[in-house]
């Protein structure tokens, strides 16, 4: 029964996140900053600098960060739009040889279809609609950043609310050990993510695709959605090495995402991250269909903060840790939950051997 009533409880929980999207995503990506920086503002005021100047430095370095990612963006986006016009007359070629091949091997029949795709139109309705979306998301993005720098500078006064409210000492003790383990994970979130995109758009420029530094920011950006997200990142600038280097080309520019992102994802992000922040495949994929189905596009892109957050939080309270193992991608380091029963069969087997 009480099981069920947690059931219920999560249920009416996300659909209230749902209903209230507009509100709690330029809150959770507030927080999630705020609580990626607050390293920095907690080691200037253990250097002896006044909690109010060490919050301004962060939130000065916050502001360079987001400034410095959006120029690059800006600069992506002024170099695809320039390029537009010749994306759209290499899509323009590719459907006039596409009509050809199928008329050359007698399946004319389906050349008008592919003769009245208007590659122009598209290009230049992908434009629009990216100029809206971007819109939005300076609206949005000035809204994240009051409320960041409003977090920030509370940052000190709520760290000491939270030690009132939780009263208990060991209580305190696991949130704030939780608290450093995501940010620890979205430091080296953060850190794989910068490498991934600046691998994959040098080798974009490398093999002489256009706009490297747009392919670039895209996997830099996607690095942070599970399992499908290297997977988009990847589909525009290989079709673009298609259609401008052929065949070769796209199997090159191909064969170095695989490369990168199965160096960055299976080599180092489990040595640097460590197994105690793991989550199996099924769980990254169930909390990306949840948190994308609730808050949007920007949910699918925190899924994984908000995912490792929850399981790391539940691992550090004794009573919830059975809910971090179903969540974790092993069992190691869980073998105190099992019954002392069990425990002891084990033990007579190992001393019968």
């Amino acid at each position: 029964m009480r099981t069920l009533g947690i059931l219920v409880g999560i249920v009416i929980l996300l659909a209230a996140l749902k209903a209230a999207a507009a509100l709690v995503v330029p809150l959770l990506l507030a927080v999630t900053i705020a609580v990626a920086f607050h390293p920095i503002s907690s080691r200037l005021a253990a250097r002896g600098l006044p909690p109010v100047i060490a919050a301004v430095i962060t939130v000065v370095c916050v502001l360079a960060v987001l400034a410095g990612l959006g120029a690059i963006v800006i600069v992506a986006a002024r170099d695809f739009a320039a390029s537009a016009p010749t994306y759209a007359e290499e899509l323009q070629h590719g459907r006039d040889a596409v009509v050809a091949w199928l008329e050359a091997h007698r399946l004319g029949d389906l050349a008008p279809s592919a003769d009245s795709v208007n590659a122009g139109a598209r290009v230049s309705g992908l434009l629009a609609d990216a100029v809206v979306m971007a819109s939005g998301v300076l609206g949005d993005l000035m809204n994240v950043l009051f409320l960041t720098v409003f977090i920030q500078l509370e940052a000190g006064l709520l760290e000491q609310k939270l030690t009132l409210i939780l009263r208990d000492r060991g209580a305190e003790d696991r949130t704030f050990a939780a608290l450093a383990d995501v940010q620890r994970y979205l430091r080296v979130k953060f850190v794989l993510s910068l490498a991934n995109g600046v691998l994959l758009g040098g080798w974009c420029w490398i093999w002489g695709v256009s706009n490297p530094v747009l392919w670039g920011v895209l996997a830099f950006a996607l690095n942070f959605v599970p399992i499908i997200g290297s997977l988009i990142a990847a589909v525009p600038p290989v079709f673009l090495g298609l259609i401008e280097l052929g065949w070769g080309g796209g199997l090159g520019i191909a064969s170095g995402y695989v490369a990168v992102n199965i160096l960055v994802d299976n080599v180092f992000e489990p040595k640097l991250m460590g197994r105690a922040m793991g989550l199996s495949p099924l769980v990254l994929m169930i909390s990306l269909l949840i948190w994308g189905f609730v808050l949007g596009p920007v949910g699918a892109l925190l899924s994984v903060p908000l995912t490792v957050a929850a399981r790391i939080y539940l691992d550090h309270h004794p009573s919830t840790r059975w809910i971090a193992l179903l969540l974790a991608a092993g069992t190691r380091g869980y073998e105190d939950l099992r019954s002392p029963l069990t425990r002891g069969a084990v033990a007579d087997g190992a001393d019968a051997d």
